[in-house]
């Protein structure tokens, strides 16, 4: 019996922004922008569209979430 072949192990997930392109993403994940083509199963002619969440490849830099700033105490104020 031939075996399946396994699927792309992946870096996570990102969710497309309106005016993202597949080049900014790679960049920003610090990845190429070939792992985040074949990861997908994309080529460089395929569009991508607000909202849409693409995976990433291993390796990828995956931002936290922003967290609120933290409100402080007390503090002045000089004029």
């Amino acid at each position: 019996m031939p075996a399946t072949p396994a699927a792309p192990a992946t870096g996570g997930t990102y969710v497309v922004k309106a005016g993202d392109s597949l080049g900014r993403i790679a960049s920003k994940h610090r990845v190429s922008l070939t792992a985040l083509l074949s990861v997908n199963g994309m080529t460089t002619s395929s569009l991508i569209l607000p909202g849409q969440t693409i995976s990433l490849p291993t390796g990828a830099v995956v931002a936290a979430p922003a967290s609120p700033a933290a409100p402080t105490a007390g503090g002045s104020y000089v004029i």
